[in-house]
């Protein structure tokens, strides 16, 4: 089993004096064989957990009300044998950390099993971030999603997963327009609830970020199940670096789609790292997680810019025939949107169009 060493213990050192807390919820399978007349499967990894010196106690719903102990509890969504271990506030520490690691080795011990059903869920606290700040974070995910992606098996991929919808669902176009148009969205949402609406749909928790948790935190809900201590550990020194980017006001810039060129996932990685504060451990572990989902399945869809894609003014062209096609534009901001691209001011004319179109759907 992975262990924490003395230079991860370091590297965790340097954010504490923030004193952000985390949450996590691992999802698994208990072999069915195992029980032997101890109980549910709910009482037996709990017990196993206290054995191990790991503070746990169990319930049979599949309700959590703000543990104070690692809960063992029934996840419906799993079926016969399926628990949910849920852990209490921690404080993002060594400490938390080294527990962490004895849940992880209590559910080897006993053999724990994952499937494609099953996911590992983050809270990191943001109820001291204002609107804004919480917009930072979705977008920065939103952009790099690709990126974040190919840190998982394909079947929490795009819009694979039915509990983590894909944030860019709701736009379309290009890989360089699905981005923007999407970071256009999220800068004008004007409630934490208006942003989840945005990624959820009907069911706005269901999306690889979920801002409406009711524990004051933001729910990082990509990551494919597992039990594996290292997986978990450096999943969650990811989402807290995403976090901090958010609370530091670290900009997230839109894609210039008059650029040329082609930015494939090793490139967009080094972009996503650059704008975060991550130790070098996890930077590299997430390099060769992503290096070998390329290996195993094959670039993904590059993220294409300029002329290599398409012609900016067809793209600008396309979203004035999506907006006069509605019958309910403004007539001055088309006649600007008119102006603008017959000047060549292609970037600013593509932003007037999508913030026109945004503002169509909405109603307002």
């Amino acid at each position: 089993m992975t262990t924490l060493n003395q230079n991860e213990n370091t590297n965790l050192e340097r954010p504490f004096s923030e004193n952000r807390t985390i949450g996590i919820e691992i999802e698994c399978f208990v072999p069915t064989n195992i029980l032997r007349g101890e109980g549910s499967y709910q009482e037996f990894v709990s017990n196993k957990l206290n054995q191990a010196g790991v503070n746990a106690s169990y319930q049979h719903s599949h309700i959590t009300n703000a543990p104070t102990t690692w809960t063992v509890k029934h996840d419906g969504s799993l079926g016969h044998g399926g628990v949910e271990i849920v852990s209490p506030v921690l404080k993002y520490n060594p400490d938390s950390f080294v527990t962490l690691q004895k849940v992880c080795g209590v559910l080897d011990d006993i053999r724990a099993t994952v499937n494609t059903q099953c996911g590992l869920h983050v809270h990191v606290s943001n109820r001291d971030l204002t609107l804004k700040q919480n917009k930072l974070i979705a977008k920065r995910y939103a952009k790099f999603e690709d990126v974040f992606d190919y840190f998982m098996p394909k079947s929490r991929r795009t819009n694979s997963a039915g509990y983590c919808r894909s944030l860019r669902a709701r736009s379309e176009g290009t890989p360089v327009e699905i981005i923007n148009q999407t970071m256009q969205k999220i800068d004008s949402c004007r409630s934490i609830n208006a942003l989840q609406r945005l990624f959820g749909g009907s069911h706005p928790r269901y999306a690889k970020l979920n801002f409406t948790s009711p524990h004051g935190t933001v729910e990082f809900r990509h990551h494919s199940g597992t039990i594996n201590f290292e997986k978990i550990s450096k999943w969650v020194r990811l989402c807290h670096s995403v976090v901090m980017a958010g609370k530091n006001k670290k900009p997230v810039k839109k894609i210039d789609a008059t650029r040329n060129g082609t930015r494939n996932l090793t490139h967009r990685f080094k972009v996503l790292m650059n704008g975060l504060t991550i130790d070098s451990t996890a930077e590299n572990f997430f390099r060769k997680r992503m290096k070998h989902f390329i290996q195993q399945d094959g670039q993904p869809r590059t993220v294409q810019i300029g002329t290599v894609q398409t012609n900016p003014y067809d793209v600008v062209n396309r979203l004035i025939r999506q907006i006069e096609s509605t019958n309910r534009f403004s007539n001055s901001t088309l006649d600007e949107i008119y102006l603008l691209r017959n000047a060549g001011e292609l970037v600013q004319a593509n932003t007037l169009a999508l913030t026109e179109l945004t503002r169509i759907r909405e109603g307002r």
